[in-house]
């Protein structure tokens, strides 16, 4: 009789224990972390190979389960729009350094630039204001591709190796020994251009035919809008995908939105983020290790000012 009471509340127990656990990925898949936040609020700061991408990420996030997002954008061109300019130039009653210092900010973000105002002291000037406030902010260094407009891809990517990725990798590791208490961590979108950019020159994208607008014609579609390497709608399109799939650490293949083309894409974001150790939020590998609810509301003018227009 006992042993019959010890095995019925056993299987009692095991089933409770059964009915709590989260439901076994498919096989072949691996399980996808559920979000753990609503949305971040962000301080967006930056020059025009990041601010295109940046205006529009608030409506991404929105649409793609993160409602509490909410960001700020300050643009500048060129090396206007690097930390170092920005430090010493941005009027201090702007709202940037209002909300840094007075509102819960979970993510400040800056590009960086091969010639100038990106040392690492530039960057630290934003980071010790900021955490002033929030001693726990997440800081996020977006990587762009470089300013060459139809060349050869492999001197494409070797501009974005060896001006951007390696730079920023060794920036990143200063910056992480310097404040181990915060996350830090890289958006590759200059990667995916230049990835992009390769299979586009080899022929692999047929939907995308022209490198540059035609004469005449600028609101084609092509690879860039000028000879100032600005990116079209494609690459365009990647890049926000690959901010999605970093900030958010969402797997932009499962997302219900529509890129407009038949290339995918979400595929390619999700197989850059993946791969890069320095985008993973939760990271903390060094080059060594690798081997290599705010004031400002979304969409509003008052989120986006162009410091040189």
């Amino acid at each position: 009789m006992n042993i019959y009471r010890t095995k019925l509340l056993f299987a009692l127990c095991l089933t409770t224990i059964c009915a709590l656990l989260p439901p076994a990925a498919p096989h072949g898949e691996e399980p996808q972390p559920q979000p753990t936040t609503k949305g971040y609020n962000c301080v967006f700061m930056g020059h025009s190979f990041f601010y295109p991408i940046a205006e529009t990420f608030d409506k991404l996030a929105l649409a793609n389960g993160f409602p509490d997002h909410r960001q700020l954008l300050r643009k500048a061109g060129a090396t206007n729009g690097t930390p170092g300019w920005l430090w010493q130039n941005l009027p201090k009653d702007d709202a940037a350094w209002t909300k840094l210092a007075n509102e819960d900010v979970d993510l400040l973000c800056f590009p960086h630039h091969h010639i100038s105002g990106c040392r690492l002291e530039d960057y630290c000037n934003w980071i010790d204001y900021a955490r002033q406030r929030n001693p726990n902010i997440m800081i996020a260094i977006a990587i762009p591709w470089g300013p060459l407009c139809d060349v050869p891809p492999a001197q494409f990517s070797e501009f974005y190796r060896t001006q951007f990725e390696l730079p920023v990798r060794t920036l990143v590791d200063e910056l992480r020994k310097r404040y181990p208490d915060n996350t830090i961590f890289v958006i590759p979108h200059g990667k995916g251009v230049a990835d992009l950019y390769a299979k586009f020159k080899a022929g692999e994208i047929p939907e995308l035919t022209n490198v540059l607008p035609p004469a005449g014609d600028a609101a084609a579609d092509s690879f860039f809008a000028d000879r100032g390497a600005h990116i079209g709608r494609m690459p365009l399109v990647l890049s926000q995908l690959i901010w999605l799939a970093t900030v958010y650490q969402v797997d932009v293949r499962k997302i219900e939105w529509d890129t407009g083309y038949q290339f995918d894409l979400k595929a390619m974001a999700y197989d850059i983020v993946s791969k890069d150790p320095y985008a993973k939020i939760g990271g903390k590998k060094t080059m060594e290790e690798d081997g290599e609810g705010a004031e400002n509301k979304p969409g509003t003018e008052g989120d986006i000012v162009n410091l040189n227009p």
